[in-house]
């Protein structure tokens, strides 16, 4: 027996958008419609055609569809694990509550405080619903679906069990383990490779989150930073706060007030995904 650790938000975007669809029209031109407003210009024949002569409409797929849509992907994506591993396989879809306890931590920027409201497809709730009453979703609270699926994989192999990670997001390949992205396909992670994903994208920070990371240190130079994988983990932390350091040597009082390892740990904390309940991340040397 093996357990799938679904992402259920990827599920309710993916499903959600994949039955909605937008189209316009220009009920002074006619009955058509189109999908965008160059399409009406030029079949107006009129590059300047007024944007106020036309509205916007989304049409959707009979409800059952976003249900049947939500169901394939979830089969899917066991049936690729089951072909690959040749054992049963058991879902556990997880999905994001209320709160988030980086909102409390961050200090240098307000977290995810730059994130646009991503609009969310019409069908969300009603789709969230069926992942609750037909699969058992758990809903997760006061920190983020991946932080949850972290927390149980790592559960999973201390007592020996075997699990995927289900979803999009690359945040989730710090953890160890298998992971399945239904895009890519399946990927192996090893302790040291997690470990040097965490380290790579705190140097980095995170834009999308609005985490600040190091002074022009983008992909490329934190991924050669941390390219050793038998490099010690105290070693990579005091890289870590050698490039905040230099942040703030060459930039100012860029993270609010903190010194260069105040900054590291803050960052740390934040992109770190939880491996147990309530765990805050500490440095190498600190922890117990």
């Amino acid at each position: 027996m093996i357990t799938a650790l679904i992402d259920g938000d990827w599920i309710l975007y993916a499903a959600g958008f994949a039955g909605q669809r937008p189209e316009m029209v220009c009920p002074s031109l006619s009955d058509k419609t189109y999908a965008n407003i160059t399409e009406i210009r030029k079949d107006a024949g009129d590059p300047k055609l007024s944007p106020t002569l036309v509205y916007s409409r989304v049409v959707m797929d009979p409800e059952s569809h976003f249900y049947h849509s939500a169901k394939k992907m979830i089969e899917s994506q066991c049936n690729k694990i089951a072909e690959k591993f040749g054992e049963d396989v058991t879902p556990i879809i997880m999905t994001e509550g209320d709160g988030n306890f980086r909102s409390r931590l961050a200090t240098i920027r307000p977290y995810k405080g730059s994130r646009h409201v991503h609009a969310k497809p019409l069908m969300y709730n009603n789709i969230r619903q069926y992942l609750l009453e037909a699969w058992d979703a758990e809903v997760i609270f006061d920190q983020e679906t991946d932080d949850a699926m972290a927390i149980r994989q790592t559960e999973l192999h201390a007592a020996r069990k075997k699990s995927v990670i289900v979803g999009v997001d690359k945040d989730m390949l710090q953890v160890p383990g298998w992971h399945l992205n239904p895009n890519k396909g399946f990927k192996r992670i090893t302790k040291a490779e997690g470990e040097a994903r965490l380290y790579v994208q705190a140097a980095m920070g995170d834009a999308v989150d609005n985490i600040a990371g190091c002074y022009k240190v983008g992909p490329a130079k934190a991924k050669e930073v941390f390219a050793d994988l038998d490099m010690s983990e105290e070693d990579k932390w005091d890289a870590l706060v050698k490039l905040y350091n230099n942040s703030i040597a060459k930039s100012g009082d860029v993270y609010g007030g903190l010194d260069g390892t105040q900054a590291a740990l803050e960052n740390m904390r934040l992109v770190y995904l939880r491996r147990s309940k309530g765990e805050l991340w500490m440095p190498p040397g600190v922890r117990k």
